[in-house]
């Protein structure tokens, strides 16, 4: 079970269970996307979750304790 949300703690439980998790950064060029996180399938590169950056690390924390 992840307990915490530091960044750092959420990449690693992602890369541990075979996904990527990408954090957006730039707003400048794509306002209508969220400033959270999306889940990516480590092996195909699919969206998983949060396809429009709309994850908190709550939210990745209980998708990853769910996967």
């Amino acid at each position: 079970m992840i307990t915490t949300t530091l960044d750092v703690n959420l990449r690693l439980a992602a890369q541990r269970r075979g996904f990527l998790l990408m954090k957006r950064r730039d707003k400048k060029y794509a306002p209508g996307l969220g400033s959270g996180y999306m889940v990516l399938d480590a092996y195909t590169g699919s969206i998983v979750a949060g396809e429009k950056y709309d994850m908190s690390p709550e939210e990745v924390r209980d998708f990853l304790n769910e996967h």
